[in-house]
């Protein structure tokens, strides 16, 4: 009877190492599995190498259009400051101005002087008018009526 127990707790022994054996080899297929599609989605060293080279031409790529882009605005703002009036061109215009200014006050009183001179002379061609007038009227034979 001790043997028979012996001989099934040996098989019993063997059934769980068997089991435990096979669980390993499904445990590995998994994990061997899981590293393959790990494997497969990694980048390698020279991926790694190829990207960062990529980074590399596209940040020279930038920077050489931020350069070319700094060196138009630059020309631009040349250009405008060029163009552009300085405070001394401004004060001279301010001169310039006050000049007309005076100018313009004096053709406002030359042209009151003119309409004082046409109200005076359209005054005389009016009386002259009505002289004229009394004259005919004078030479006019008396209207029978």
């Amino acid at each position: 009877m001790l043997h028979a127990r012996i001989e099934e707790l040996s098989e019993d022994i063997n059934d769980s190492f068997k089991q435990l054996a096979d669980y390993q080899i499904q445990t590995e297929r998994k994990i061997g599995a899981r590293f393959d599609k790990i494997e497969t989605n990694m980048a390698t060293k020279e991926d790694l190498a190829a990207i960062s080279e990529d980074m590399t031409d596209s940040f020279k790529q930038l920077a050489d259009y931020q350069i070319q882009t700094e060196r138009k605005i630059y020309a631009r703002f040349d250009k405008i400051e060029t163009n552009m009036a300085t405070k001394e061109d401004l004060t001279a215009i301010k001169g310039d101005i006050a000049v007309v200014k005076g100018e313009l006050s004096g053709v406002k009183e030359d042209i009151a002087a003119v309409k004082g001179d046409m109200a005076a002379m359209e005054g005389r061609v009016l009386d002259a008018f009505k002289q004229l007038l009394v004259m005919i009227d004078s030479r006019l034979p008396p209207s029978q009526g």
